[in-house]
């Protein structure tokens, strides 16, 4: 079984996206929308479960379509 700090490092070795998938469109994320969009492909990378929450108002909705959009467009590339 992994410790903690374990699964923290499998994190830090995972790649990291530079800005929001090509097939979401109509907008641009903010900075902090493609950090939290990049914590969200972190953990689906390394096969782990998280809960996206923060204040109201920050765009929890449009991070979570993000990540739905990012992993969508790596199925039909593969």
């Amino acid at each position: 079984m992994q410790t903690d700090e374990d699964q923290a490092g499998e994190l830090n070795d995972i790649d990291r996206l530079d800005g929001q998938p090509a097939s979401l469109s109509g907008g641009q994320l903010k900075d902090y929308q493609v950090e939290g969009l990049n914590w969200l492909y972190k953990l689906y990378q390394a096969n782990l479960n998280g809960i996206l929450a923060d204040e109201m108002g920050l765009g929890k909705t449009i991070q979570s379509i993000a990540i739905l959009a990012q992993v969508e467009s790596e199925k039909t590339q593969a």
